[in-house]
């Protein structure tokens, strides 16, 4: 349910000044714009869609501590997303997991719990990368070992060359050739 004013002044200006201005650029005539200018909009305009999905972790985070879609009798948080906002299941999974993984969480004290990825956390809210690059670095992360430091890490090029070989390389007379180059 959409409604016309959201609880605090604060909130309600800064969503209808949102509103206001992606109702401008939806209006606005971009054909007089440079090359350039359209690079600048389009580089300008990833970056806030960036910063959003930050909001919306905050947000999401917030329904949770607060059991508004227990309250509200949904099964799930994705179901809830699914039913607020009207998005598909797959949608609504990947933001219930960027939550879980860039959103700041409350403890029983009420302090802030420390992001499981924090330097990604704070790429999302500068707005230097977006949901889908949160998620590629969380699948890499999650292959890290527990407790290994990036100077413990083995580097993929060390691992691949202390490897003993499965089978008999195959090559062909340009082998050599091609890979004395390398």
């Amino acid at each position: 349910m959409l409604s016309s004013r959201v609880g605090g002044g604060t909130v309600e200006v800064r969503l209808t000044a949102l509103g206001t201005a992606v109702d401008g650029l939806l209006g606005h005539d971009f054909t007089g714009l440079s090359n350039d200018d359209i690079v600048e909009v389009l580089q300008r305009m990833e970056a806030s869609l960036r910063k959003a999905s930050a909001v919306g972790h905050r947000l999401a985070v917030e329904s949770v501590e607060r059991r508004i879609p227990e309250e509200l009798g949904c099964r799930s948080v994705s179901d809830f997303l699914i039913g607020t906002l009207r998005i598909s299941a797959a949608d609504a999974a990947r933001r219930v997991k960027g939550a879980k993984e860039v959103g700041t969480w409350h403890g029983a004290d009420g302090g802030d719990m420390a992001e499981e990825l924090p330097a990604t956390a704070a790429a999302i809210r500068s707005g230097a990368i977006g949901p889908d690059h949160a998620a590629a670095v969380a699948k890499v992360m999650r292959k890290v070992p527990y407790g290994v430091g990036f100077a413990r890490a083995p580097s993929p090029r060390r691992s691949w060359r202390t490897r003993p070989a499965r089978s008999p390389p195959r090559t062909s007379p340009n082998s050599a050739r091609t890979c004395s180059r390398i």
